[in-house]
């Protein structure tokens, strides 16, 4: 067995060593000696995970501060932004309630308007008829008549203006039999006729000229000529329509017509009148009686 001893310290010191050794192994006490003598001993410090912990969520808690007071610097900026456009809708649809309005009573005025345009159109249109009536039975009764009334129909202008005289005269009544009197002032004269007309003298004195009375509507005339027949049988006050010259004319014509259709033979004749035209008919059985 080979035994081999350390070195002697002085070897080593030296940093030789003897040829047998092997120099592996240190002079322990000469290493503590010098190679310790600056060694710091002290641990270092070194962070707990307690406080890391907490110094993340510390962070993290920032972070989300950060982002939740810009999100909601956004939101109010938004929510200004949507009150401003909230409001500004809410001035439109005062606006257009307004317009609503507006339009509203414009259009009940315009449906009043066709209301009553259609109320004065009808009114035309009966008018219309009417006369177209009453030209109808002036056609046909001049065609039967040879009397020289049928050239006075000859003309579309004479005819209008004839029915406007007639719807003019319609207002007026000629009163035969009422004394006139002498006076030169116009007034008298005219007061004097209305106290008589108003009284209906019941003088028989012949040829007075006939007094023609003007109301302002149609029908205090309708209802004197309706009661006409009331007045005594021994006056010689008389009640007429106002007529034009035609209408006399066509009345006389007739009339002649009815005195030869008598004398050829044909009995229950009688004069009426249809819209005011006068014509010949016969008379009905109820009538005779």
């Amino acid at each position: 067995m080979n035994v081999q001893r350390t070195p002697p310290r002085a070897s080593l010191m030296s940093g030789s060593g003897s040829g047998t050794g092997s120099g592996s192994v240190p002079n322990l006490p000469t290493y503590y000696d010098e190679s310790f003598v600056n060694f710091n001993a002290r641990k270092r410090k070194e962070r707990t995970d307690e406080e890391e912990h907490k110094q993340d969520l510390e962070s993290f808690r920032t972070d989300i501060m950060n982002f939740l007071n810009e999100f909601a610097k956004t939101q109010n900026e938004k929510l200004s932004n949507i009150r401003d456009e909230i409001c500004e809708i809410k001035n439109e649809i005062k606006t257009i309630k307004t317009a609503k309005e507006n339009f509203t009573q414009q259009l009940n005025k315009l449906n009043s308007d066709i209301e009553n345009i259609k109320s004065d159109n009808s009114i035309t249109k009966e008018k219309i008829k009417n006369m177209e009536q009453e030209i109808s039975i002036l056609k046909s009764t001049e065609t039967r008549s040879e009397s020289p009334s049928k050239s006075l129909f000859s003309s579309h202008v004479d005819l209008i203006l004839e029915l406007k005289e007639r719807s003019e005269r319609e207002q007026n009544v000629v009163i035969v039999g009422i004394p006139e009197k002498n006076d030169k002032s116009f007034i008298a004269r005219r007061t004097h006729d209305m106290e008589e007309f108003m009284k209906v003298a019941t003088t028989l004195i012949e040829n007075y000229r006939p007094l023609k009375i003007c109301f302002a509507n149609r029908d205090t005339p309708r209802l004197l000529l309706q009661k006409r027949s009331k007045l005594p049988e021994n006056t010689n006050i008389k009640i007429y329509s106002d007529q034009t010259i035609a209408q006399k004319q066509y009345l006389q014509s007739v009339r002649e017509e009815l005195r030869k259709r008598l004398e050829n033979g044909e009995d229950n004749l009688v004069i009426k009148y249809n819209k005011g035209i006068p014509f010949v008919t016969k008379m009905k059985d109820n009538q005779k009686n």
